[in-house]
């Protein structure tokens, strides 16, 4: 068991994290009770709930169940004023809500009222423009609010009153458009334009500088910047529409990084979403992709380069895009997918982790069905699958595929597996008979009983080196030597009386489940000493798997649930042998 349980860890050093915790992520959407599968915004707040904007309403979601927040008609605090959200903050109990038409709305978590702020003609200390896309919070403690129309507002969360930086104030402004906000540690203002690439604002002095495509000769790679991100050492990460670059403000200088090789559709990804995630930095994007990137620093925070880009699909659709990525204080992520609802990973490591067979093969478009797991000894994995032969996974990461085309196995469709204690490897054919690779010499060879021995489901080893294969003919049983013997269950031996699984008791006897005709007990000598049906211990005459543990107790799987022959129970006292009955649910 640690030999298999070190040898998965192993493999895991060697596939990609992301992609781990991807397949590890759960889904919720409309059947789950959020309101809209438009999700463009997620954020959490100190009591462990969830806030998703979304194109209708605000979802709120706690434990296992949603909370919707619609439109109020009569805003009157019960509720938001708009059903089409773009974007959340949590900030000192309270939930700033930016609007697609209707202005910020604030929620109070101590009082449960919402509030609303919106654009007044009269009053130039009001919205500018009702139209919210971004909001962050600033080192003054003031809320800055970027804005489709006019530019960018400066919320004073005390005074309540807007200040308005726009062409109009700053002709400097290449636009008013504005997609994204990001503040750095000095406290200047990155603005992500929707056309115009990114202005850079000293809030102090007004003054503003430009990067686009032409300026930068094309280290921008696109004049629409949809996300910002300042990362620990302070450097700028901007998502475009064609990909990432990194802006240090120290240097002034600009580097592009270059992702269209794990991208999903060979072309630079419309980023949509910064965050980092566990030392990480995690872009999503279009197509439901998600990209994990391990930046390398020099002592002064400068980004050397990038060590690792890893890419993982959430399989949501090519029309669908990962908005917005958060992980809460339990170390929970949560990503926000437009098309596609939530996504989120759970900071409780898993008991089971997952290597896909479809990732070892991607090119392929479909997972192996694997029907045995062989530890080797040198630290490598062999899986026997149904239709694709055997998938020789070696310690590196590797994969050696082994079938019919290339080797002398005999059949790509395998029933059953099993190494011996000598390394070697044994496999069940579907097409009739056994496939043996020595070790030793690597040659691969069939075994031949002298009679027909097809559909072998099953191959164990006793203790004295014998091999046994439950086939449908019976069970056929190898000596050291080379020499067969057979064990009948029935005659002839198929259908209900097929043989499908083997365990050897503390006793040196054989127990064989069969498809429908119960348990078959035979001693060392071959000699049948007791059959089991339904009613005597077990609920099902269908044995799916016989296990004997190591205290020596006998586990029977069948098709109406699970039941236990303790070692310490005698033979003869059948009655009592099935002291535990664990039913299905």
């Amino acid at each position: 068991m640690k030999l298999g349980l070190r040898v998965l860890l192993t493999l895991f050093l060697y596939s990609t994290v992301l992609v781990a915790q991807t397949n590890q992520a759960k889904f919720l959407s409309l059947q789950e009770g959020l309101s809209s599968e438009q999700v463009i915004d997620v954020v959490h707040d100190k009591y462990g709930f969830i806030w998703i904007a979304t194109e209708l309403g605000l979802n709120r979601f706690a434990s296992n169940s949603f909370k919707q927040f619609y439109k109020s008609e009569k805003a009157d605090g019960s509720s938001v004023n708009s059903n089409e959200i773009n974007t959340l903050l949590y900030d000192n109990d309270q939930v700033f809500i930016g609007t697609r038409a209707n202005g910020l709305n604030v929620y109070d978590l101590k009082t449960n009222c919402f509030s609303y702020y919106v654009h007044d003609d009269k009053n130039p200390q009001s919205l500018a423009t009702n139209d919210i896309t971004d909001i962050i919070k600033s080192q003054s403690g003031h809320l800055w609010l970027a804005t489709y129309h006019q530019g960018v507002q400066r919320f004073n969360t005390s005074t309540k009153t807007f200040e308005r930086f726009n062409k109009k104030n700053l002709p400097n402004l290449p636009e008013n458009s504005t997609w994204t906000l990001i503040e750095d540690k000095d406290g200047t203002l990155y603005i992500g334009h929707v056309n115009k690439g990114i202005s850079i604002l000293n809030p102090k002095n007004r003054s503003v500088t430009v990067i686009n495509v032409s300026n930068s000769k094309g280290l921008l790679p696109d004049n629409e910047v949809k996300s910002l991100f300042c990362d620990p050492f302070n450097n700028i990460w901007i998502g475009t529409r064609k990909g990432l670059a990194i802006f240090n403000p120290k240097t002034k200088s600009l580097k592009k990084i270059n992702l269209f090789s794990k991208s999903i559709n060979g072309k630079e990804p419309f980023i949509y979403s910064i965050k980092a995630i566990n030392g990480s930095i995690w872009l999503g994007t279009e197509s439901s992709q998600l990209f994990m990137l391990n930046p390398e620093y020099l002592a002064d925070g400068t980004i050397s380069q990038i060590k690792k880009i890893t890419s993982a699909n959430l399989n949501r659709g090519k029309t669908s895009s990962v908005q917005s990525i958060d992980q809460d204080q339990f170390g929970n992520v949560w990503m926000g997918i437009y098309g596609g609802g939530i996504a989120f990973t759970s900071h409780i490591k898993p008991f089971f982790s997952i290597l896909s067979t479809q990732a070892l093969f991607p090119g392929q478009g479909k997972p192996a069905t694997v029907i045995s797991i062989l530890n080797d000894r040198d630290n490598s994995i062999w899986l026997g699958t149904v239709g694709d032969g055997v998938l020789h996974v070696q310690p590196n990461g590797k994969v050696n595929k082994i079938n019919t085309g290339n080797s002398a196995i005999g059949d790509d469709f395998l029933l059953s597996g099993l190494q011996d204690s000598d390394n070697n490897k044994w496999f069940g054919l579907q097409n009739g008979g056994v496939s043996f690779f020595n070790a030793r010499t690597q040659a691969w060879k069939k075994v031949e009983t002298g009679e027909k021995m097809s559909s072998v489901r099953a191959i164990v080893e006793d203790k004295a080196g014998n091999i046994a294969f439950a086939a449908q003919e019976g069970v056929f049983i190898r000596s050291k030597t080379g020499a067969f013997s057979k064990l009948t269950t029935h005659s002839p031996a198929l259908g209900d009386y097929a043989p499908r699984t083997i365990a050897e008791d503390q006793n040196g006897n054989r127990w064989i489940g069969t498809y429908g005709q119960g348990i078959y007990i035979f001693n060392s000598t071959g000699k049948l000493i007791k059959k089991i049906i339904k009613g005597q211990g077990i609920n099902s005459n269908t044995i799916n798997h016989l296990f004997a543990d190591r205290q020596h107790n006998i586990w029977i799987a069948t098709n109406e649930g699970l039941s236990l022959q303790p070692a310490t129970k005698k033979q003869v006292s059948w009655k009592s042998l099935f002291h535990r009955m664990v039913k299905p649910g």
